[in-house]
This record gives structure tokens, C-alpha cells and sequence, in this order.
């Protein structure tokens, strides 16, 4: 009669053979932990990042001494979230600039895509301005965020292109060729991250500021082959998920420029910045009633940014929009909406103090911010770049709209087709939606 035990284990007494079977089973278990390992390590190899050697030990034998918990918290912990996440690209035009030099670092530190998203950064100013754009970018360096895989200085995205090439040819040892748009203190770390020119995500602040006496139309033409060239350039480099915020006044038509020119983005990825007015017109209202900023919401702007645009207050919109949008009547405010003790109230304002302050104390705000330091707005529209993006890819609150002009088909409160016009969108998903 057979046993099923071999041979070897006949002559075993049976308490080695029962310490037989349980090594058996647990050199099974150590298998299967070490596949676990090396899959735990092929995720956070990501982005040419690993896990220290000490690292992978420790995690090891937390492994081996049964407390997987442990591993799994690694998994959830912010700094290995960074690395097994994909990093973004992002491109900020005029980032030597007072507006630029102010946004980039709220980038940097995550308060605009997220506190564990890596990010891969190109900042691109014009020639004259790379030497000071250098310096902005020694600065983030040196600010060492743990977000930031690279920041790239550059006059000319096109570089990109060519770094491209030179990593295809297997970066000959020796070869110290150097990108004439690009300070040589940076060579090394661009030509190491060249492989990551597809932009994700694209801030235009540079353009040609409005001089002294210079009409609207002259700005105008100042600005078409601007951002003419910006959308060719994404057009090139950018990936057809990109998403695109105009900043550089007008900013309006010089979305609509930049959308022309980069046909291979949807429309419905290109906005252009009004979220400054909005967050002026918020504070004016909360000054008025005595409550803190945050405790304001749903304030909209619409049309443009510019001294002529219209400003509504409101909650889940109004009756009457329909009518008074097409004839740009004076805004309607009954509808604006303030939380006290946690609970929200229409706000109570006259229509004297709409009319005759706020509207005039908005739209003039940026003069008087220029008449005081001699300097346009630079913190304030930083912030609201930062605004805008993390509302646009994170989404919005439940219940809360903000403004944002984008691009109209025609079937929005008789607004004309094909032009950008702030609107109140809701965010949700990467995406947004005209409130209506």
C-alpha cells in the first residue's frame, strides 16, 4: 500500500518530515513574495526613479516578517505616489517675467496639479530675457522641490526636437554639443528629459504688453504673430490632450489666435484667464459684507477681460440672464450667495453700491494696482492662474461654478460662435460645462 511519501521521507522521523513540509510551504510563500517585490519595484521604477537598494532590503523584510501592511503603505505614500506617477509637462511662457517668476513656484510646489504629481517643467522666455530666465530656474533648483524631475530654460522649443535626435543617437560618450537657446548649465539635465517634449499642459503669459497711448487695435496686431507662433508651436510639440490657458492680454483673441494655428487640440482645451476678475469682484463683495473671502462663491464674469466687462453675482444662476445677457443690461445681484454659520443666504446689496462702486472698483482694479507700485498685477494673477488650472483639472466644488472664458459654438445665451467668452463652468473630470 502506497503512503505517498518518497522514499527519502520514509527514513524521516515525522517531525522532520512535518518541518519538511512546512519549509516547502514556505519556500513557496518566499516565491511568490519575491514576485510580489520585483513587481512592487518595477512600478516605482518610473521616470528613470528606483528605490534605493536600502529601500527595497527594508521593504523586504518587512515582507518576509509577514507585515505587508507596511508595503502597502509604501504604495500609498505620497513620495512613492510620485514615483510610480507619470510626470506632467508643463510649459510656462514668459516665465522670467514678474507674473512668471511669481507662478512658477506655486507649480513647482504642487498647489496647482497636486501635491504628488511630478512634473517635468520647460519655461520659455524670448532671447533677451534668457539670462534672467536662467536665473529663475537656478532658483527652483535650488528650492529643491521634490515634485519637479527637471526644469527646462529655453528660448526655442524647437530644441527639444533636437535634443531628441542627439538622445536617438545613444549620446556619444564625450559629446558635449550645446543648444545655442539654452544656457550649458543646464545641457546635461535637458538632454537627459528630452524625451519628454509632449506638453501636457501650457500657460501663455508672454506676450507684448499694452505701451503708454497704444490703441487696443495696435495691441492687437502686436500679438497676432505671437500667438500665431505659440500655436505652431503646439501644434509641433504639444500632445492632442493638452490643455492651453491664455494669460497675455487680450487674452480672449489671443486664444482665439493660438486655437487657429494648433488645429490638432480641441477647441475645447483652450481657455483664456478671467479668473482675476472674478477673484477681484469676489473680495469687493465680501468687503461690502463684512464676511471673509472664502465664505463668497459664484461670482461670474462675462465676455472679456477688459475696463467694459459685465460682472454677475448669483447662485445657481437666474431668471432673468437670458434677457439682460444679449443687452448687456446692468448685472443682476439678488441671486449673490454668502455662507453665514455655515449656511448659505442670498446676499443683500444695493443696487446703488453694484453700479455706481463695484462695478467701477473691479473693472479699474489692475490700473490702480499699476498707479500704486508701478507695476501691474503679477501675485494676484499668479494666484489666479493657479486658480483657474486647479479647478479645471481637479474640478469644482459641488454646488460652485467659477469663470473662465471658453470657446462659444453659439448655443450659449446668444453669445456669437466662434470666439472665446467667459462663461460660469462647472469642472468635473479634466473637463468643463457652461452652467446653464
Amino acid at each position: 500500500m502506497s503512503t505517498g511519501l518518497s522514499k527519502e521521507d520514509t527514513i524521516l522521523p515525522r517531525n522532520d518530515r512535518k518541518t519538511k513540509e512546512e519549509l516547502n510551504e514556505r519556500n513557496s510563500a518566499l516565491s511568490q513574495i519575491h514576485k510580489e517585490l520585483q513587481s512592487v519595484r518595477k512600478e516605482l521604477l518610473v521616470s528613470g526613479c528606483a528605490l534605493t537598494a536600502a529601500t527595497f532590503r527594508s521593504a523586504a523584510r518587512k515582507y518576509l516578517l509577514g507585515v505587508r501592511e507596511e508595503v502597502d503603505y509604501l504604495r500609498q505614500h505620497r513620495f512613492a505616489r510620485t514615483l510610480i506617477k507619470e510626470p506632467l509637462r508643463v510649459v510656462i511662457t514668459g516665465a522670467a517675467g514678474q507674473v512668471g517668476y511669481a507662478l512658477v513656484p506655486l507649480v513647482a510646489s504642487g498647489q496647482v496639479l497636486g501635491l504628488d504629481q511630478p512634473l517635468i517643467l520647460t519655461l520659455l522666455e524670448i532671447p533677451s530675457a534668457l539670462k534672467a530666465l536662467n536665473g529663475v530656474a537656478m532658483e527652483i533648483e535650488d528650492g529643491a522641490y521634490p515634485l519637479v524631475d527637471a526644469v527646462i530654460p529655453t528660448t526655442d522649443p524647437a530644441v527639444k526636437e533636437e535634443g531628441e535626435k542627439e538622445r536617438e543617437r545613444g549620446f556619444e560618450k564625450g559629446n558635449k554639443k550645446k543648444y545655442k537657446t539654452i544656457d550649458s548649465s543646464f545641457c546635461c539635465i535637458t538632454i537627459f528629459f528630452l524625451k519628454y517634449y509632449y506638453v501636457d499642459y501650457a500657460i501663455l503669459v508672454g506676450g507684448f504688453p499694452r505701451g503708454v497711448g497704444m490703441e487696443r487695435k495696435d495691441l492687437l496686431a502686436k500679438n497676432a504673430p505671437i500667438f500665431q507662433s505659440m500655436g505652431e508651436g503646439l501644434q509641433k510639440y504639444a500632445k492632442e490632450t493638452c490643455k492651453v490657458l491664455v494669460v497675455a492680454n487680450p487674452a480672449n483673441t489671443n486664444c482665439l489666435t493660438c486655437s487657429r494655428h494648433a488645429t490638432k487640440i480641441p477647441r475645447r482645451n483652450f481657455a483664456a484667464l478671467t479668473r482675476l476678475d472674478q477673484n477681484r469682484a469676489t473680495v469687493q463683495l465680501a468687503h461690502k459684507l463684512g464676511v471673509p473671502v472664502r465664505a463668497v462663491s459664484n461670482v461670474a464674469i462675462w465676455g472679456n477681460h477688459s475696463n467694459t466687462q459685465l460682472h454677475f453675482l448669483f447662485l445657481f444662476f437666474f431668471d432673468t440672464l437670458q434677457n439682460s445677457i444679449s443687452s448687456f443690461q446692468v448685472p443682476d445681484v439678488s441671486h449673490a450667495v454668502v455662507a453665514v454659520d455655515g449656511v448659505q443666504k442670498k446676499a443683500e446689496v444695493e443696487e446703488k453700491w453694484v453700479s455706481g462702486e463695484f462695478i467701477p472698483s473691479v473693472q479699474q482694479r489692475g490700473k490702480a494696482v499699476l498707479e500704486a507700485r508701478n507695476s501691474s498685477s503679477a501675485v494676484s494673477a499668479a494666484n489666479a492662474i493657479k486658480d483657474a488650472i486647479r479647478d479645471w483639472h481637479f474640478g469644482t466644488p459641488e454646488g460652485a461654478h467659477v469663470a473662465l472664458a471658453v470657446y462659444s459654438d453659439g448655443s450659449h445665451y446668444g453669445v456669437a460662435k466662434d470666439i472665446f467668452f467667459s462663461f460660469p463652468v462647472t469642472c468635473k473630470n479634466g473637463t468643463y460645462t457652461i452652467v446653464s
